[in-house]
Parts: structure tokens; C-alpha cells; sequence
């Protein structure tokens, strides 16, 4: 459906991105991109790295102008010429980085960037929906008044997705929000997200996980070498057929080849290493021709 407006009855568009281009030099990083999201709907935006989506992204939350076509949010063009600007016409973005500042509290992070209330008295006016926030994303252990610097990076990115969901915004941008979370912190992002898509609101979801995009969101639209290429319902596509429309092209098997290290033998080990207050007794071993996965929950230790 190259070009073409999400298949949502036209009445249902709360948001639609017709005919965007951006051009960086000699580079057309997006071709004439268009798809359209319902009120109500999580819609996923899917391709390889480089195919167009950053660009997209950063073009509906006002850091990029687009230099040919337009945006329109609830049957309005809008000039988001600027993230204010962008966040005044009722667009929330999650960035994939954090913008969230350690050495403030939760309760401060929650303020930045609002501009819907003045600062004077907006604590005590605002302690009720800052914790009703923090609960959605399953951050019911954390204090208002804790620092930042406190909680781990999954608590911090939850943290953020808050604050976004605390604007009075139309459509919520949310780019690789689970990439640094654990399932547990992901399912408490999937369900808050359920619950603003049923307010009303539209999504837009970004993200690598594939099966995640295909389990939460309602319609998905692929970008391939800067163009839409597709604009599906979520339920007809398999991880397999996703992959299709990404690459054009069904992956290839790669051929098997032989290690540098003779099968079987250790390359490298390790044994019964502790470190005091972060982990305890480990042992492994590395074999050539193999490859390890050193995994556990956010605090569990494999990063140190």
C-alpha cells in the first residue's frame, strides 16, 4: 500500500502523515511517507535501520521540518516547527534516549517539560496524579520524593514513559520503549499503553521487538529505504511475513563456517569470581564455535 492512508474509515483518523519528505544533502531520507492512526489505536511503525523511521519520528515531534507535505492531528494542519511546539498541539514523544535527569526527584522529572501548569504550588496540586502515573507503569514502590539516581535505568525509563503519559497529548510517540526493560517492566508499559490507547489517544509504537509489535499493536506500518511499502492490521502478519515487507526479500540462510578455535576447546574461563555487594561465585566456561548469552533481570548483576 505504498502512498497509501492507514485502512482506519477516514472518520476514524484522529492523526494523519501524507506525502512527508525529508531530505538531509544528497540523502532522501523519507519518500513521500503517508499512513493514518485512529483514535483509540496502537500502530506500530516497523523497518530495518535506515529505512525512514527516525526521520518520521522526529518530523511529528517537531525536530525535523518536513520539506514536502503535511501533518494533521483531529483535522488540523500543524506547523511543528519545534518539540513545544509539537507538545502544545497535543504531541507526546518517549525518546529511545533518556531525557530524564538523575539528580532531581521523580516528582521533579514528572514536572519537566509540562506546560500545561505554572511551578508555584504544582507539587502539592500535583502528588495525586504523579502517583496515580508512577502506578500505571508499575512504579507503585517508588517515592515521589526518591532521587532518580536511585532507581536502575528500566525504573528511570519507566519513569519517562510517565511523564509522557501524564500530557494531555493526542498522539503518544513511543520509540524503542522497552529496549533496556525486563518482560516484567515491559508488560507494565504494554498494559499502560493499553490504557491511554482506550482513552482515546492515538500510538504510535516503534520498535525492533517484532513479536511485541504484533501482540500489542492493532495495525502496523513498514518503511523500507525511506518509503511506506505497507499498511497492515497487526492480526494478518506473522513475525516471517513482517520480515518480508521490511527486507523485500525473504532472509537468506547463511552458510555455517568453521571457528578459528578447534571445536570444543575453552577459550576462556572463568571460576568462582566474586565481587562484594554485586555478585558471587561465578564460574563459566567458553568453548570455540560457540556463542553465549550472559542474561538476568535489570540489577541481577550480568552487567557488572
Amino acid at each position: 500500500m505504498t502512498g497509501a492512508i492507514s485502512s482506519a474509515r477516514a472518520s476514524d483518523v484522529l492523526v494523519r502523515v501524507d506525502g512527508l519528505v525529508k531530505t538531509f544533502g544528497n540523502t532522501r531520507a523519507v519518500r513521500g511517507a503517508s499512513f493514518g492512526i485512529a483514535s483509540g489505536e496502537i500502530h506500530a511503525l516497523c523497518g530495518h535501520n535506515g529505512a525512514g523511521k527516525s526521520t518520521v519520528v522526529k518530523m511529528l515531534s517537531g525536530q525535523e521540518s518536513p520539506d514536502e507535505g503535511s501533518i494533521v492531528i483531529d483535522g488540523l494542519v500543524l506547523d511543528l516547527h519545534s518539540r513545544q511546539a509539537a507538545q502544545r498541539s497535543g504531541v507526546a514523544l518517549v525518546d529511545q534516549e533518556l531525557s530524564v535527569v538523575p539528580a532531581l526527584t521523580v516528582a521533579e522529572n514528572l514536572m519537566l517539560g509540562d506546560l500545561q501548569t505554572r511551578w508555584i504550588n504544582r507539587r502539592r496540586r500535583s502528588t495525586e496524579r504523579f502517583r496515580t502515573l508512577l502506578n500505571s507503569v508499575g512504579l507503585d514502590h517508588v517515592r515521589l520524593d526518591q532521587p532518580l539516581s536511585e532507581l536502575g535505568i528500566g525504573e528511570r525509563q519507566l519513569v519517562e514513559i510517565a511523564r509522557a503519559l501524564g500530557q494531555d497529548a493526542r498522539l503518544v510517540i513511543l520509540d524503542e520503549p522497552t529496549a533496556t526493560l525486563s518482560d516484567i517492566e515491559s508488560e507494565y508499559v504494554y498494559a499502560a499503553v493499553r490504557k491511554v490507547a482506550a482513552t482515546g489517544r492515538a500510538i504510535l509504537f516503534v520498535s525492533h521487538r517484532l513479536g511485541e509489535v504484533l501482540d500489542l499493536c492493532d495495525k502496523v506500518t513498514v518503511m523500507r529505504d525511506g518509503q511506506v511499502v505497507a499498511t497492515s492490521d497487526a492480526v494478518e502478519l506473522d513475525v516471517d511475513a513482517l520480515i518480508l515487507q521490511m527486507l523485500g526479500e525473504a532472509p537468506r540462510q547463511l552458510d555455517k563456517r568453521e571457528s578459528g578455535g578447534r571445536p570444543g576447546s575453552v577459550v576462556a574461563s572463568v571460576s568462582a569470581l566474586s565481587v562484594p555487594e554485586r555478585f558471587q561465585n561465578v564460574t563459566l566456561s567458553l568453548e570455540a564455535g560457540r556463542a553465549y548469552a550472559l542474561a538476568g533481570q535489570l540489577g541481577a548483576g550480568a552487567s557488572d
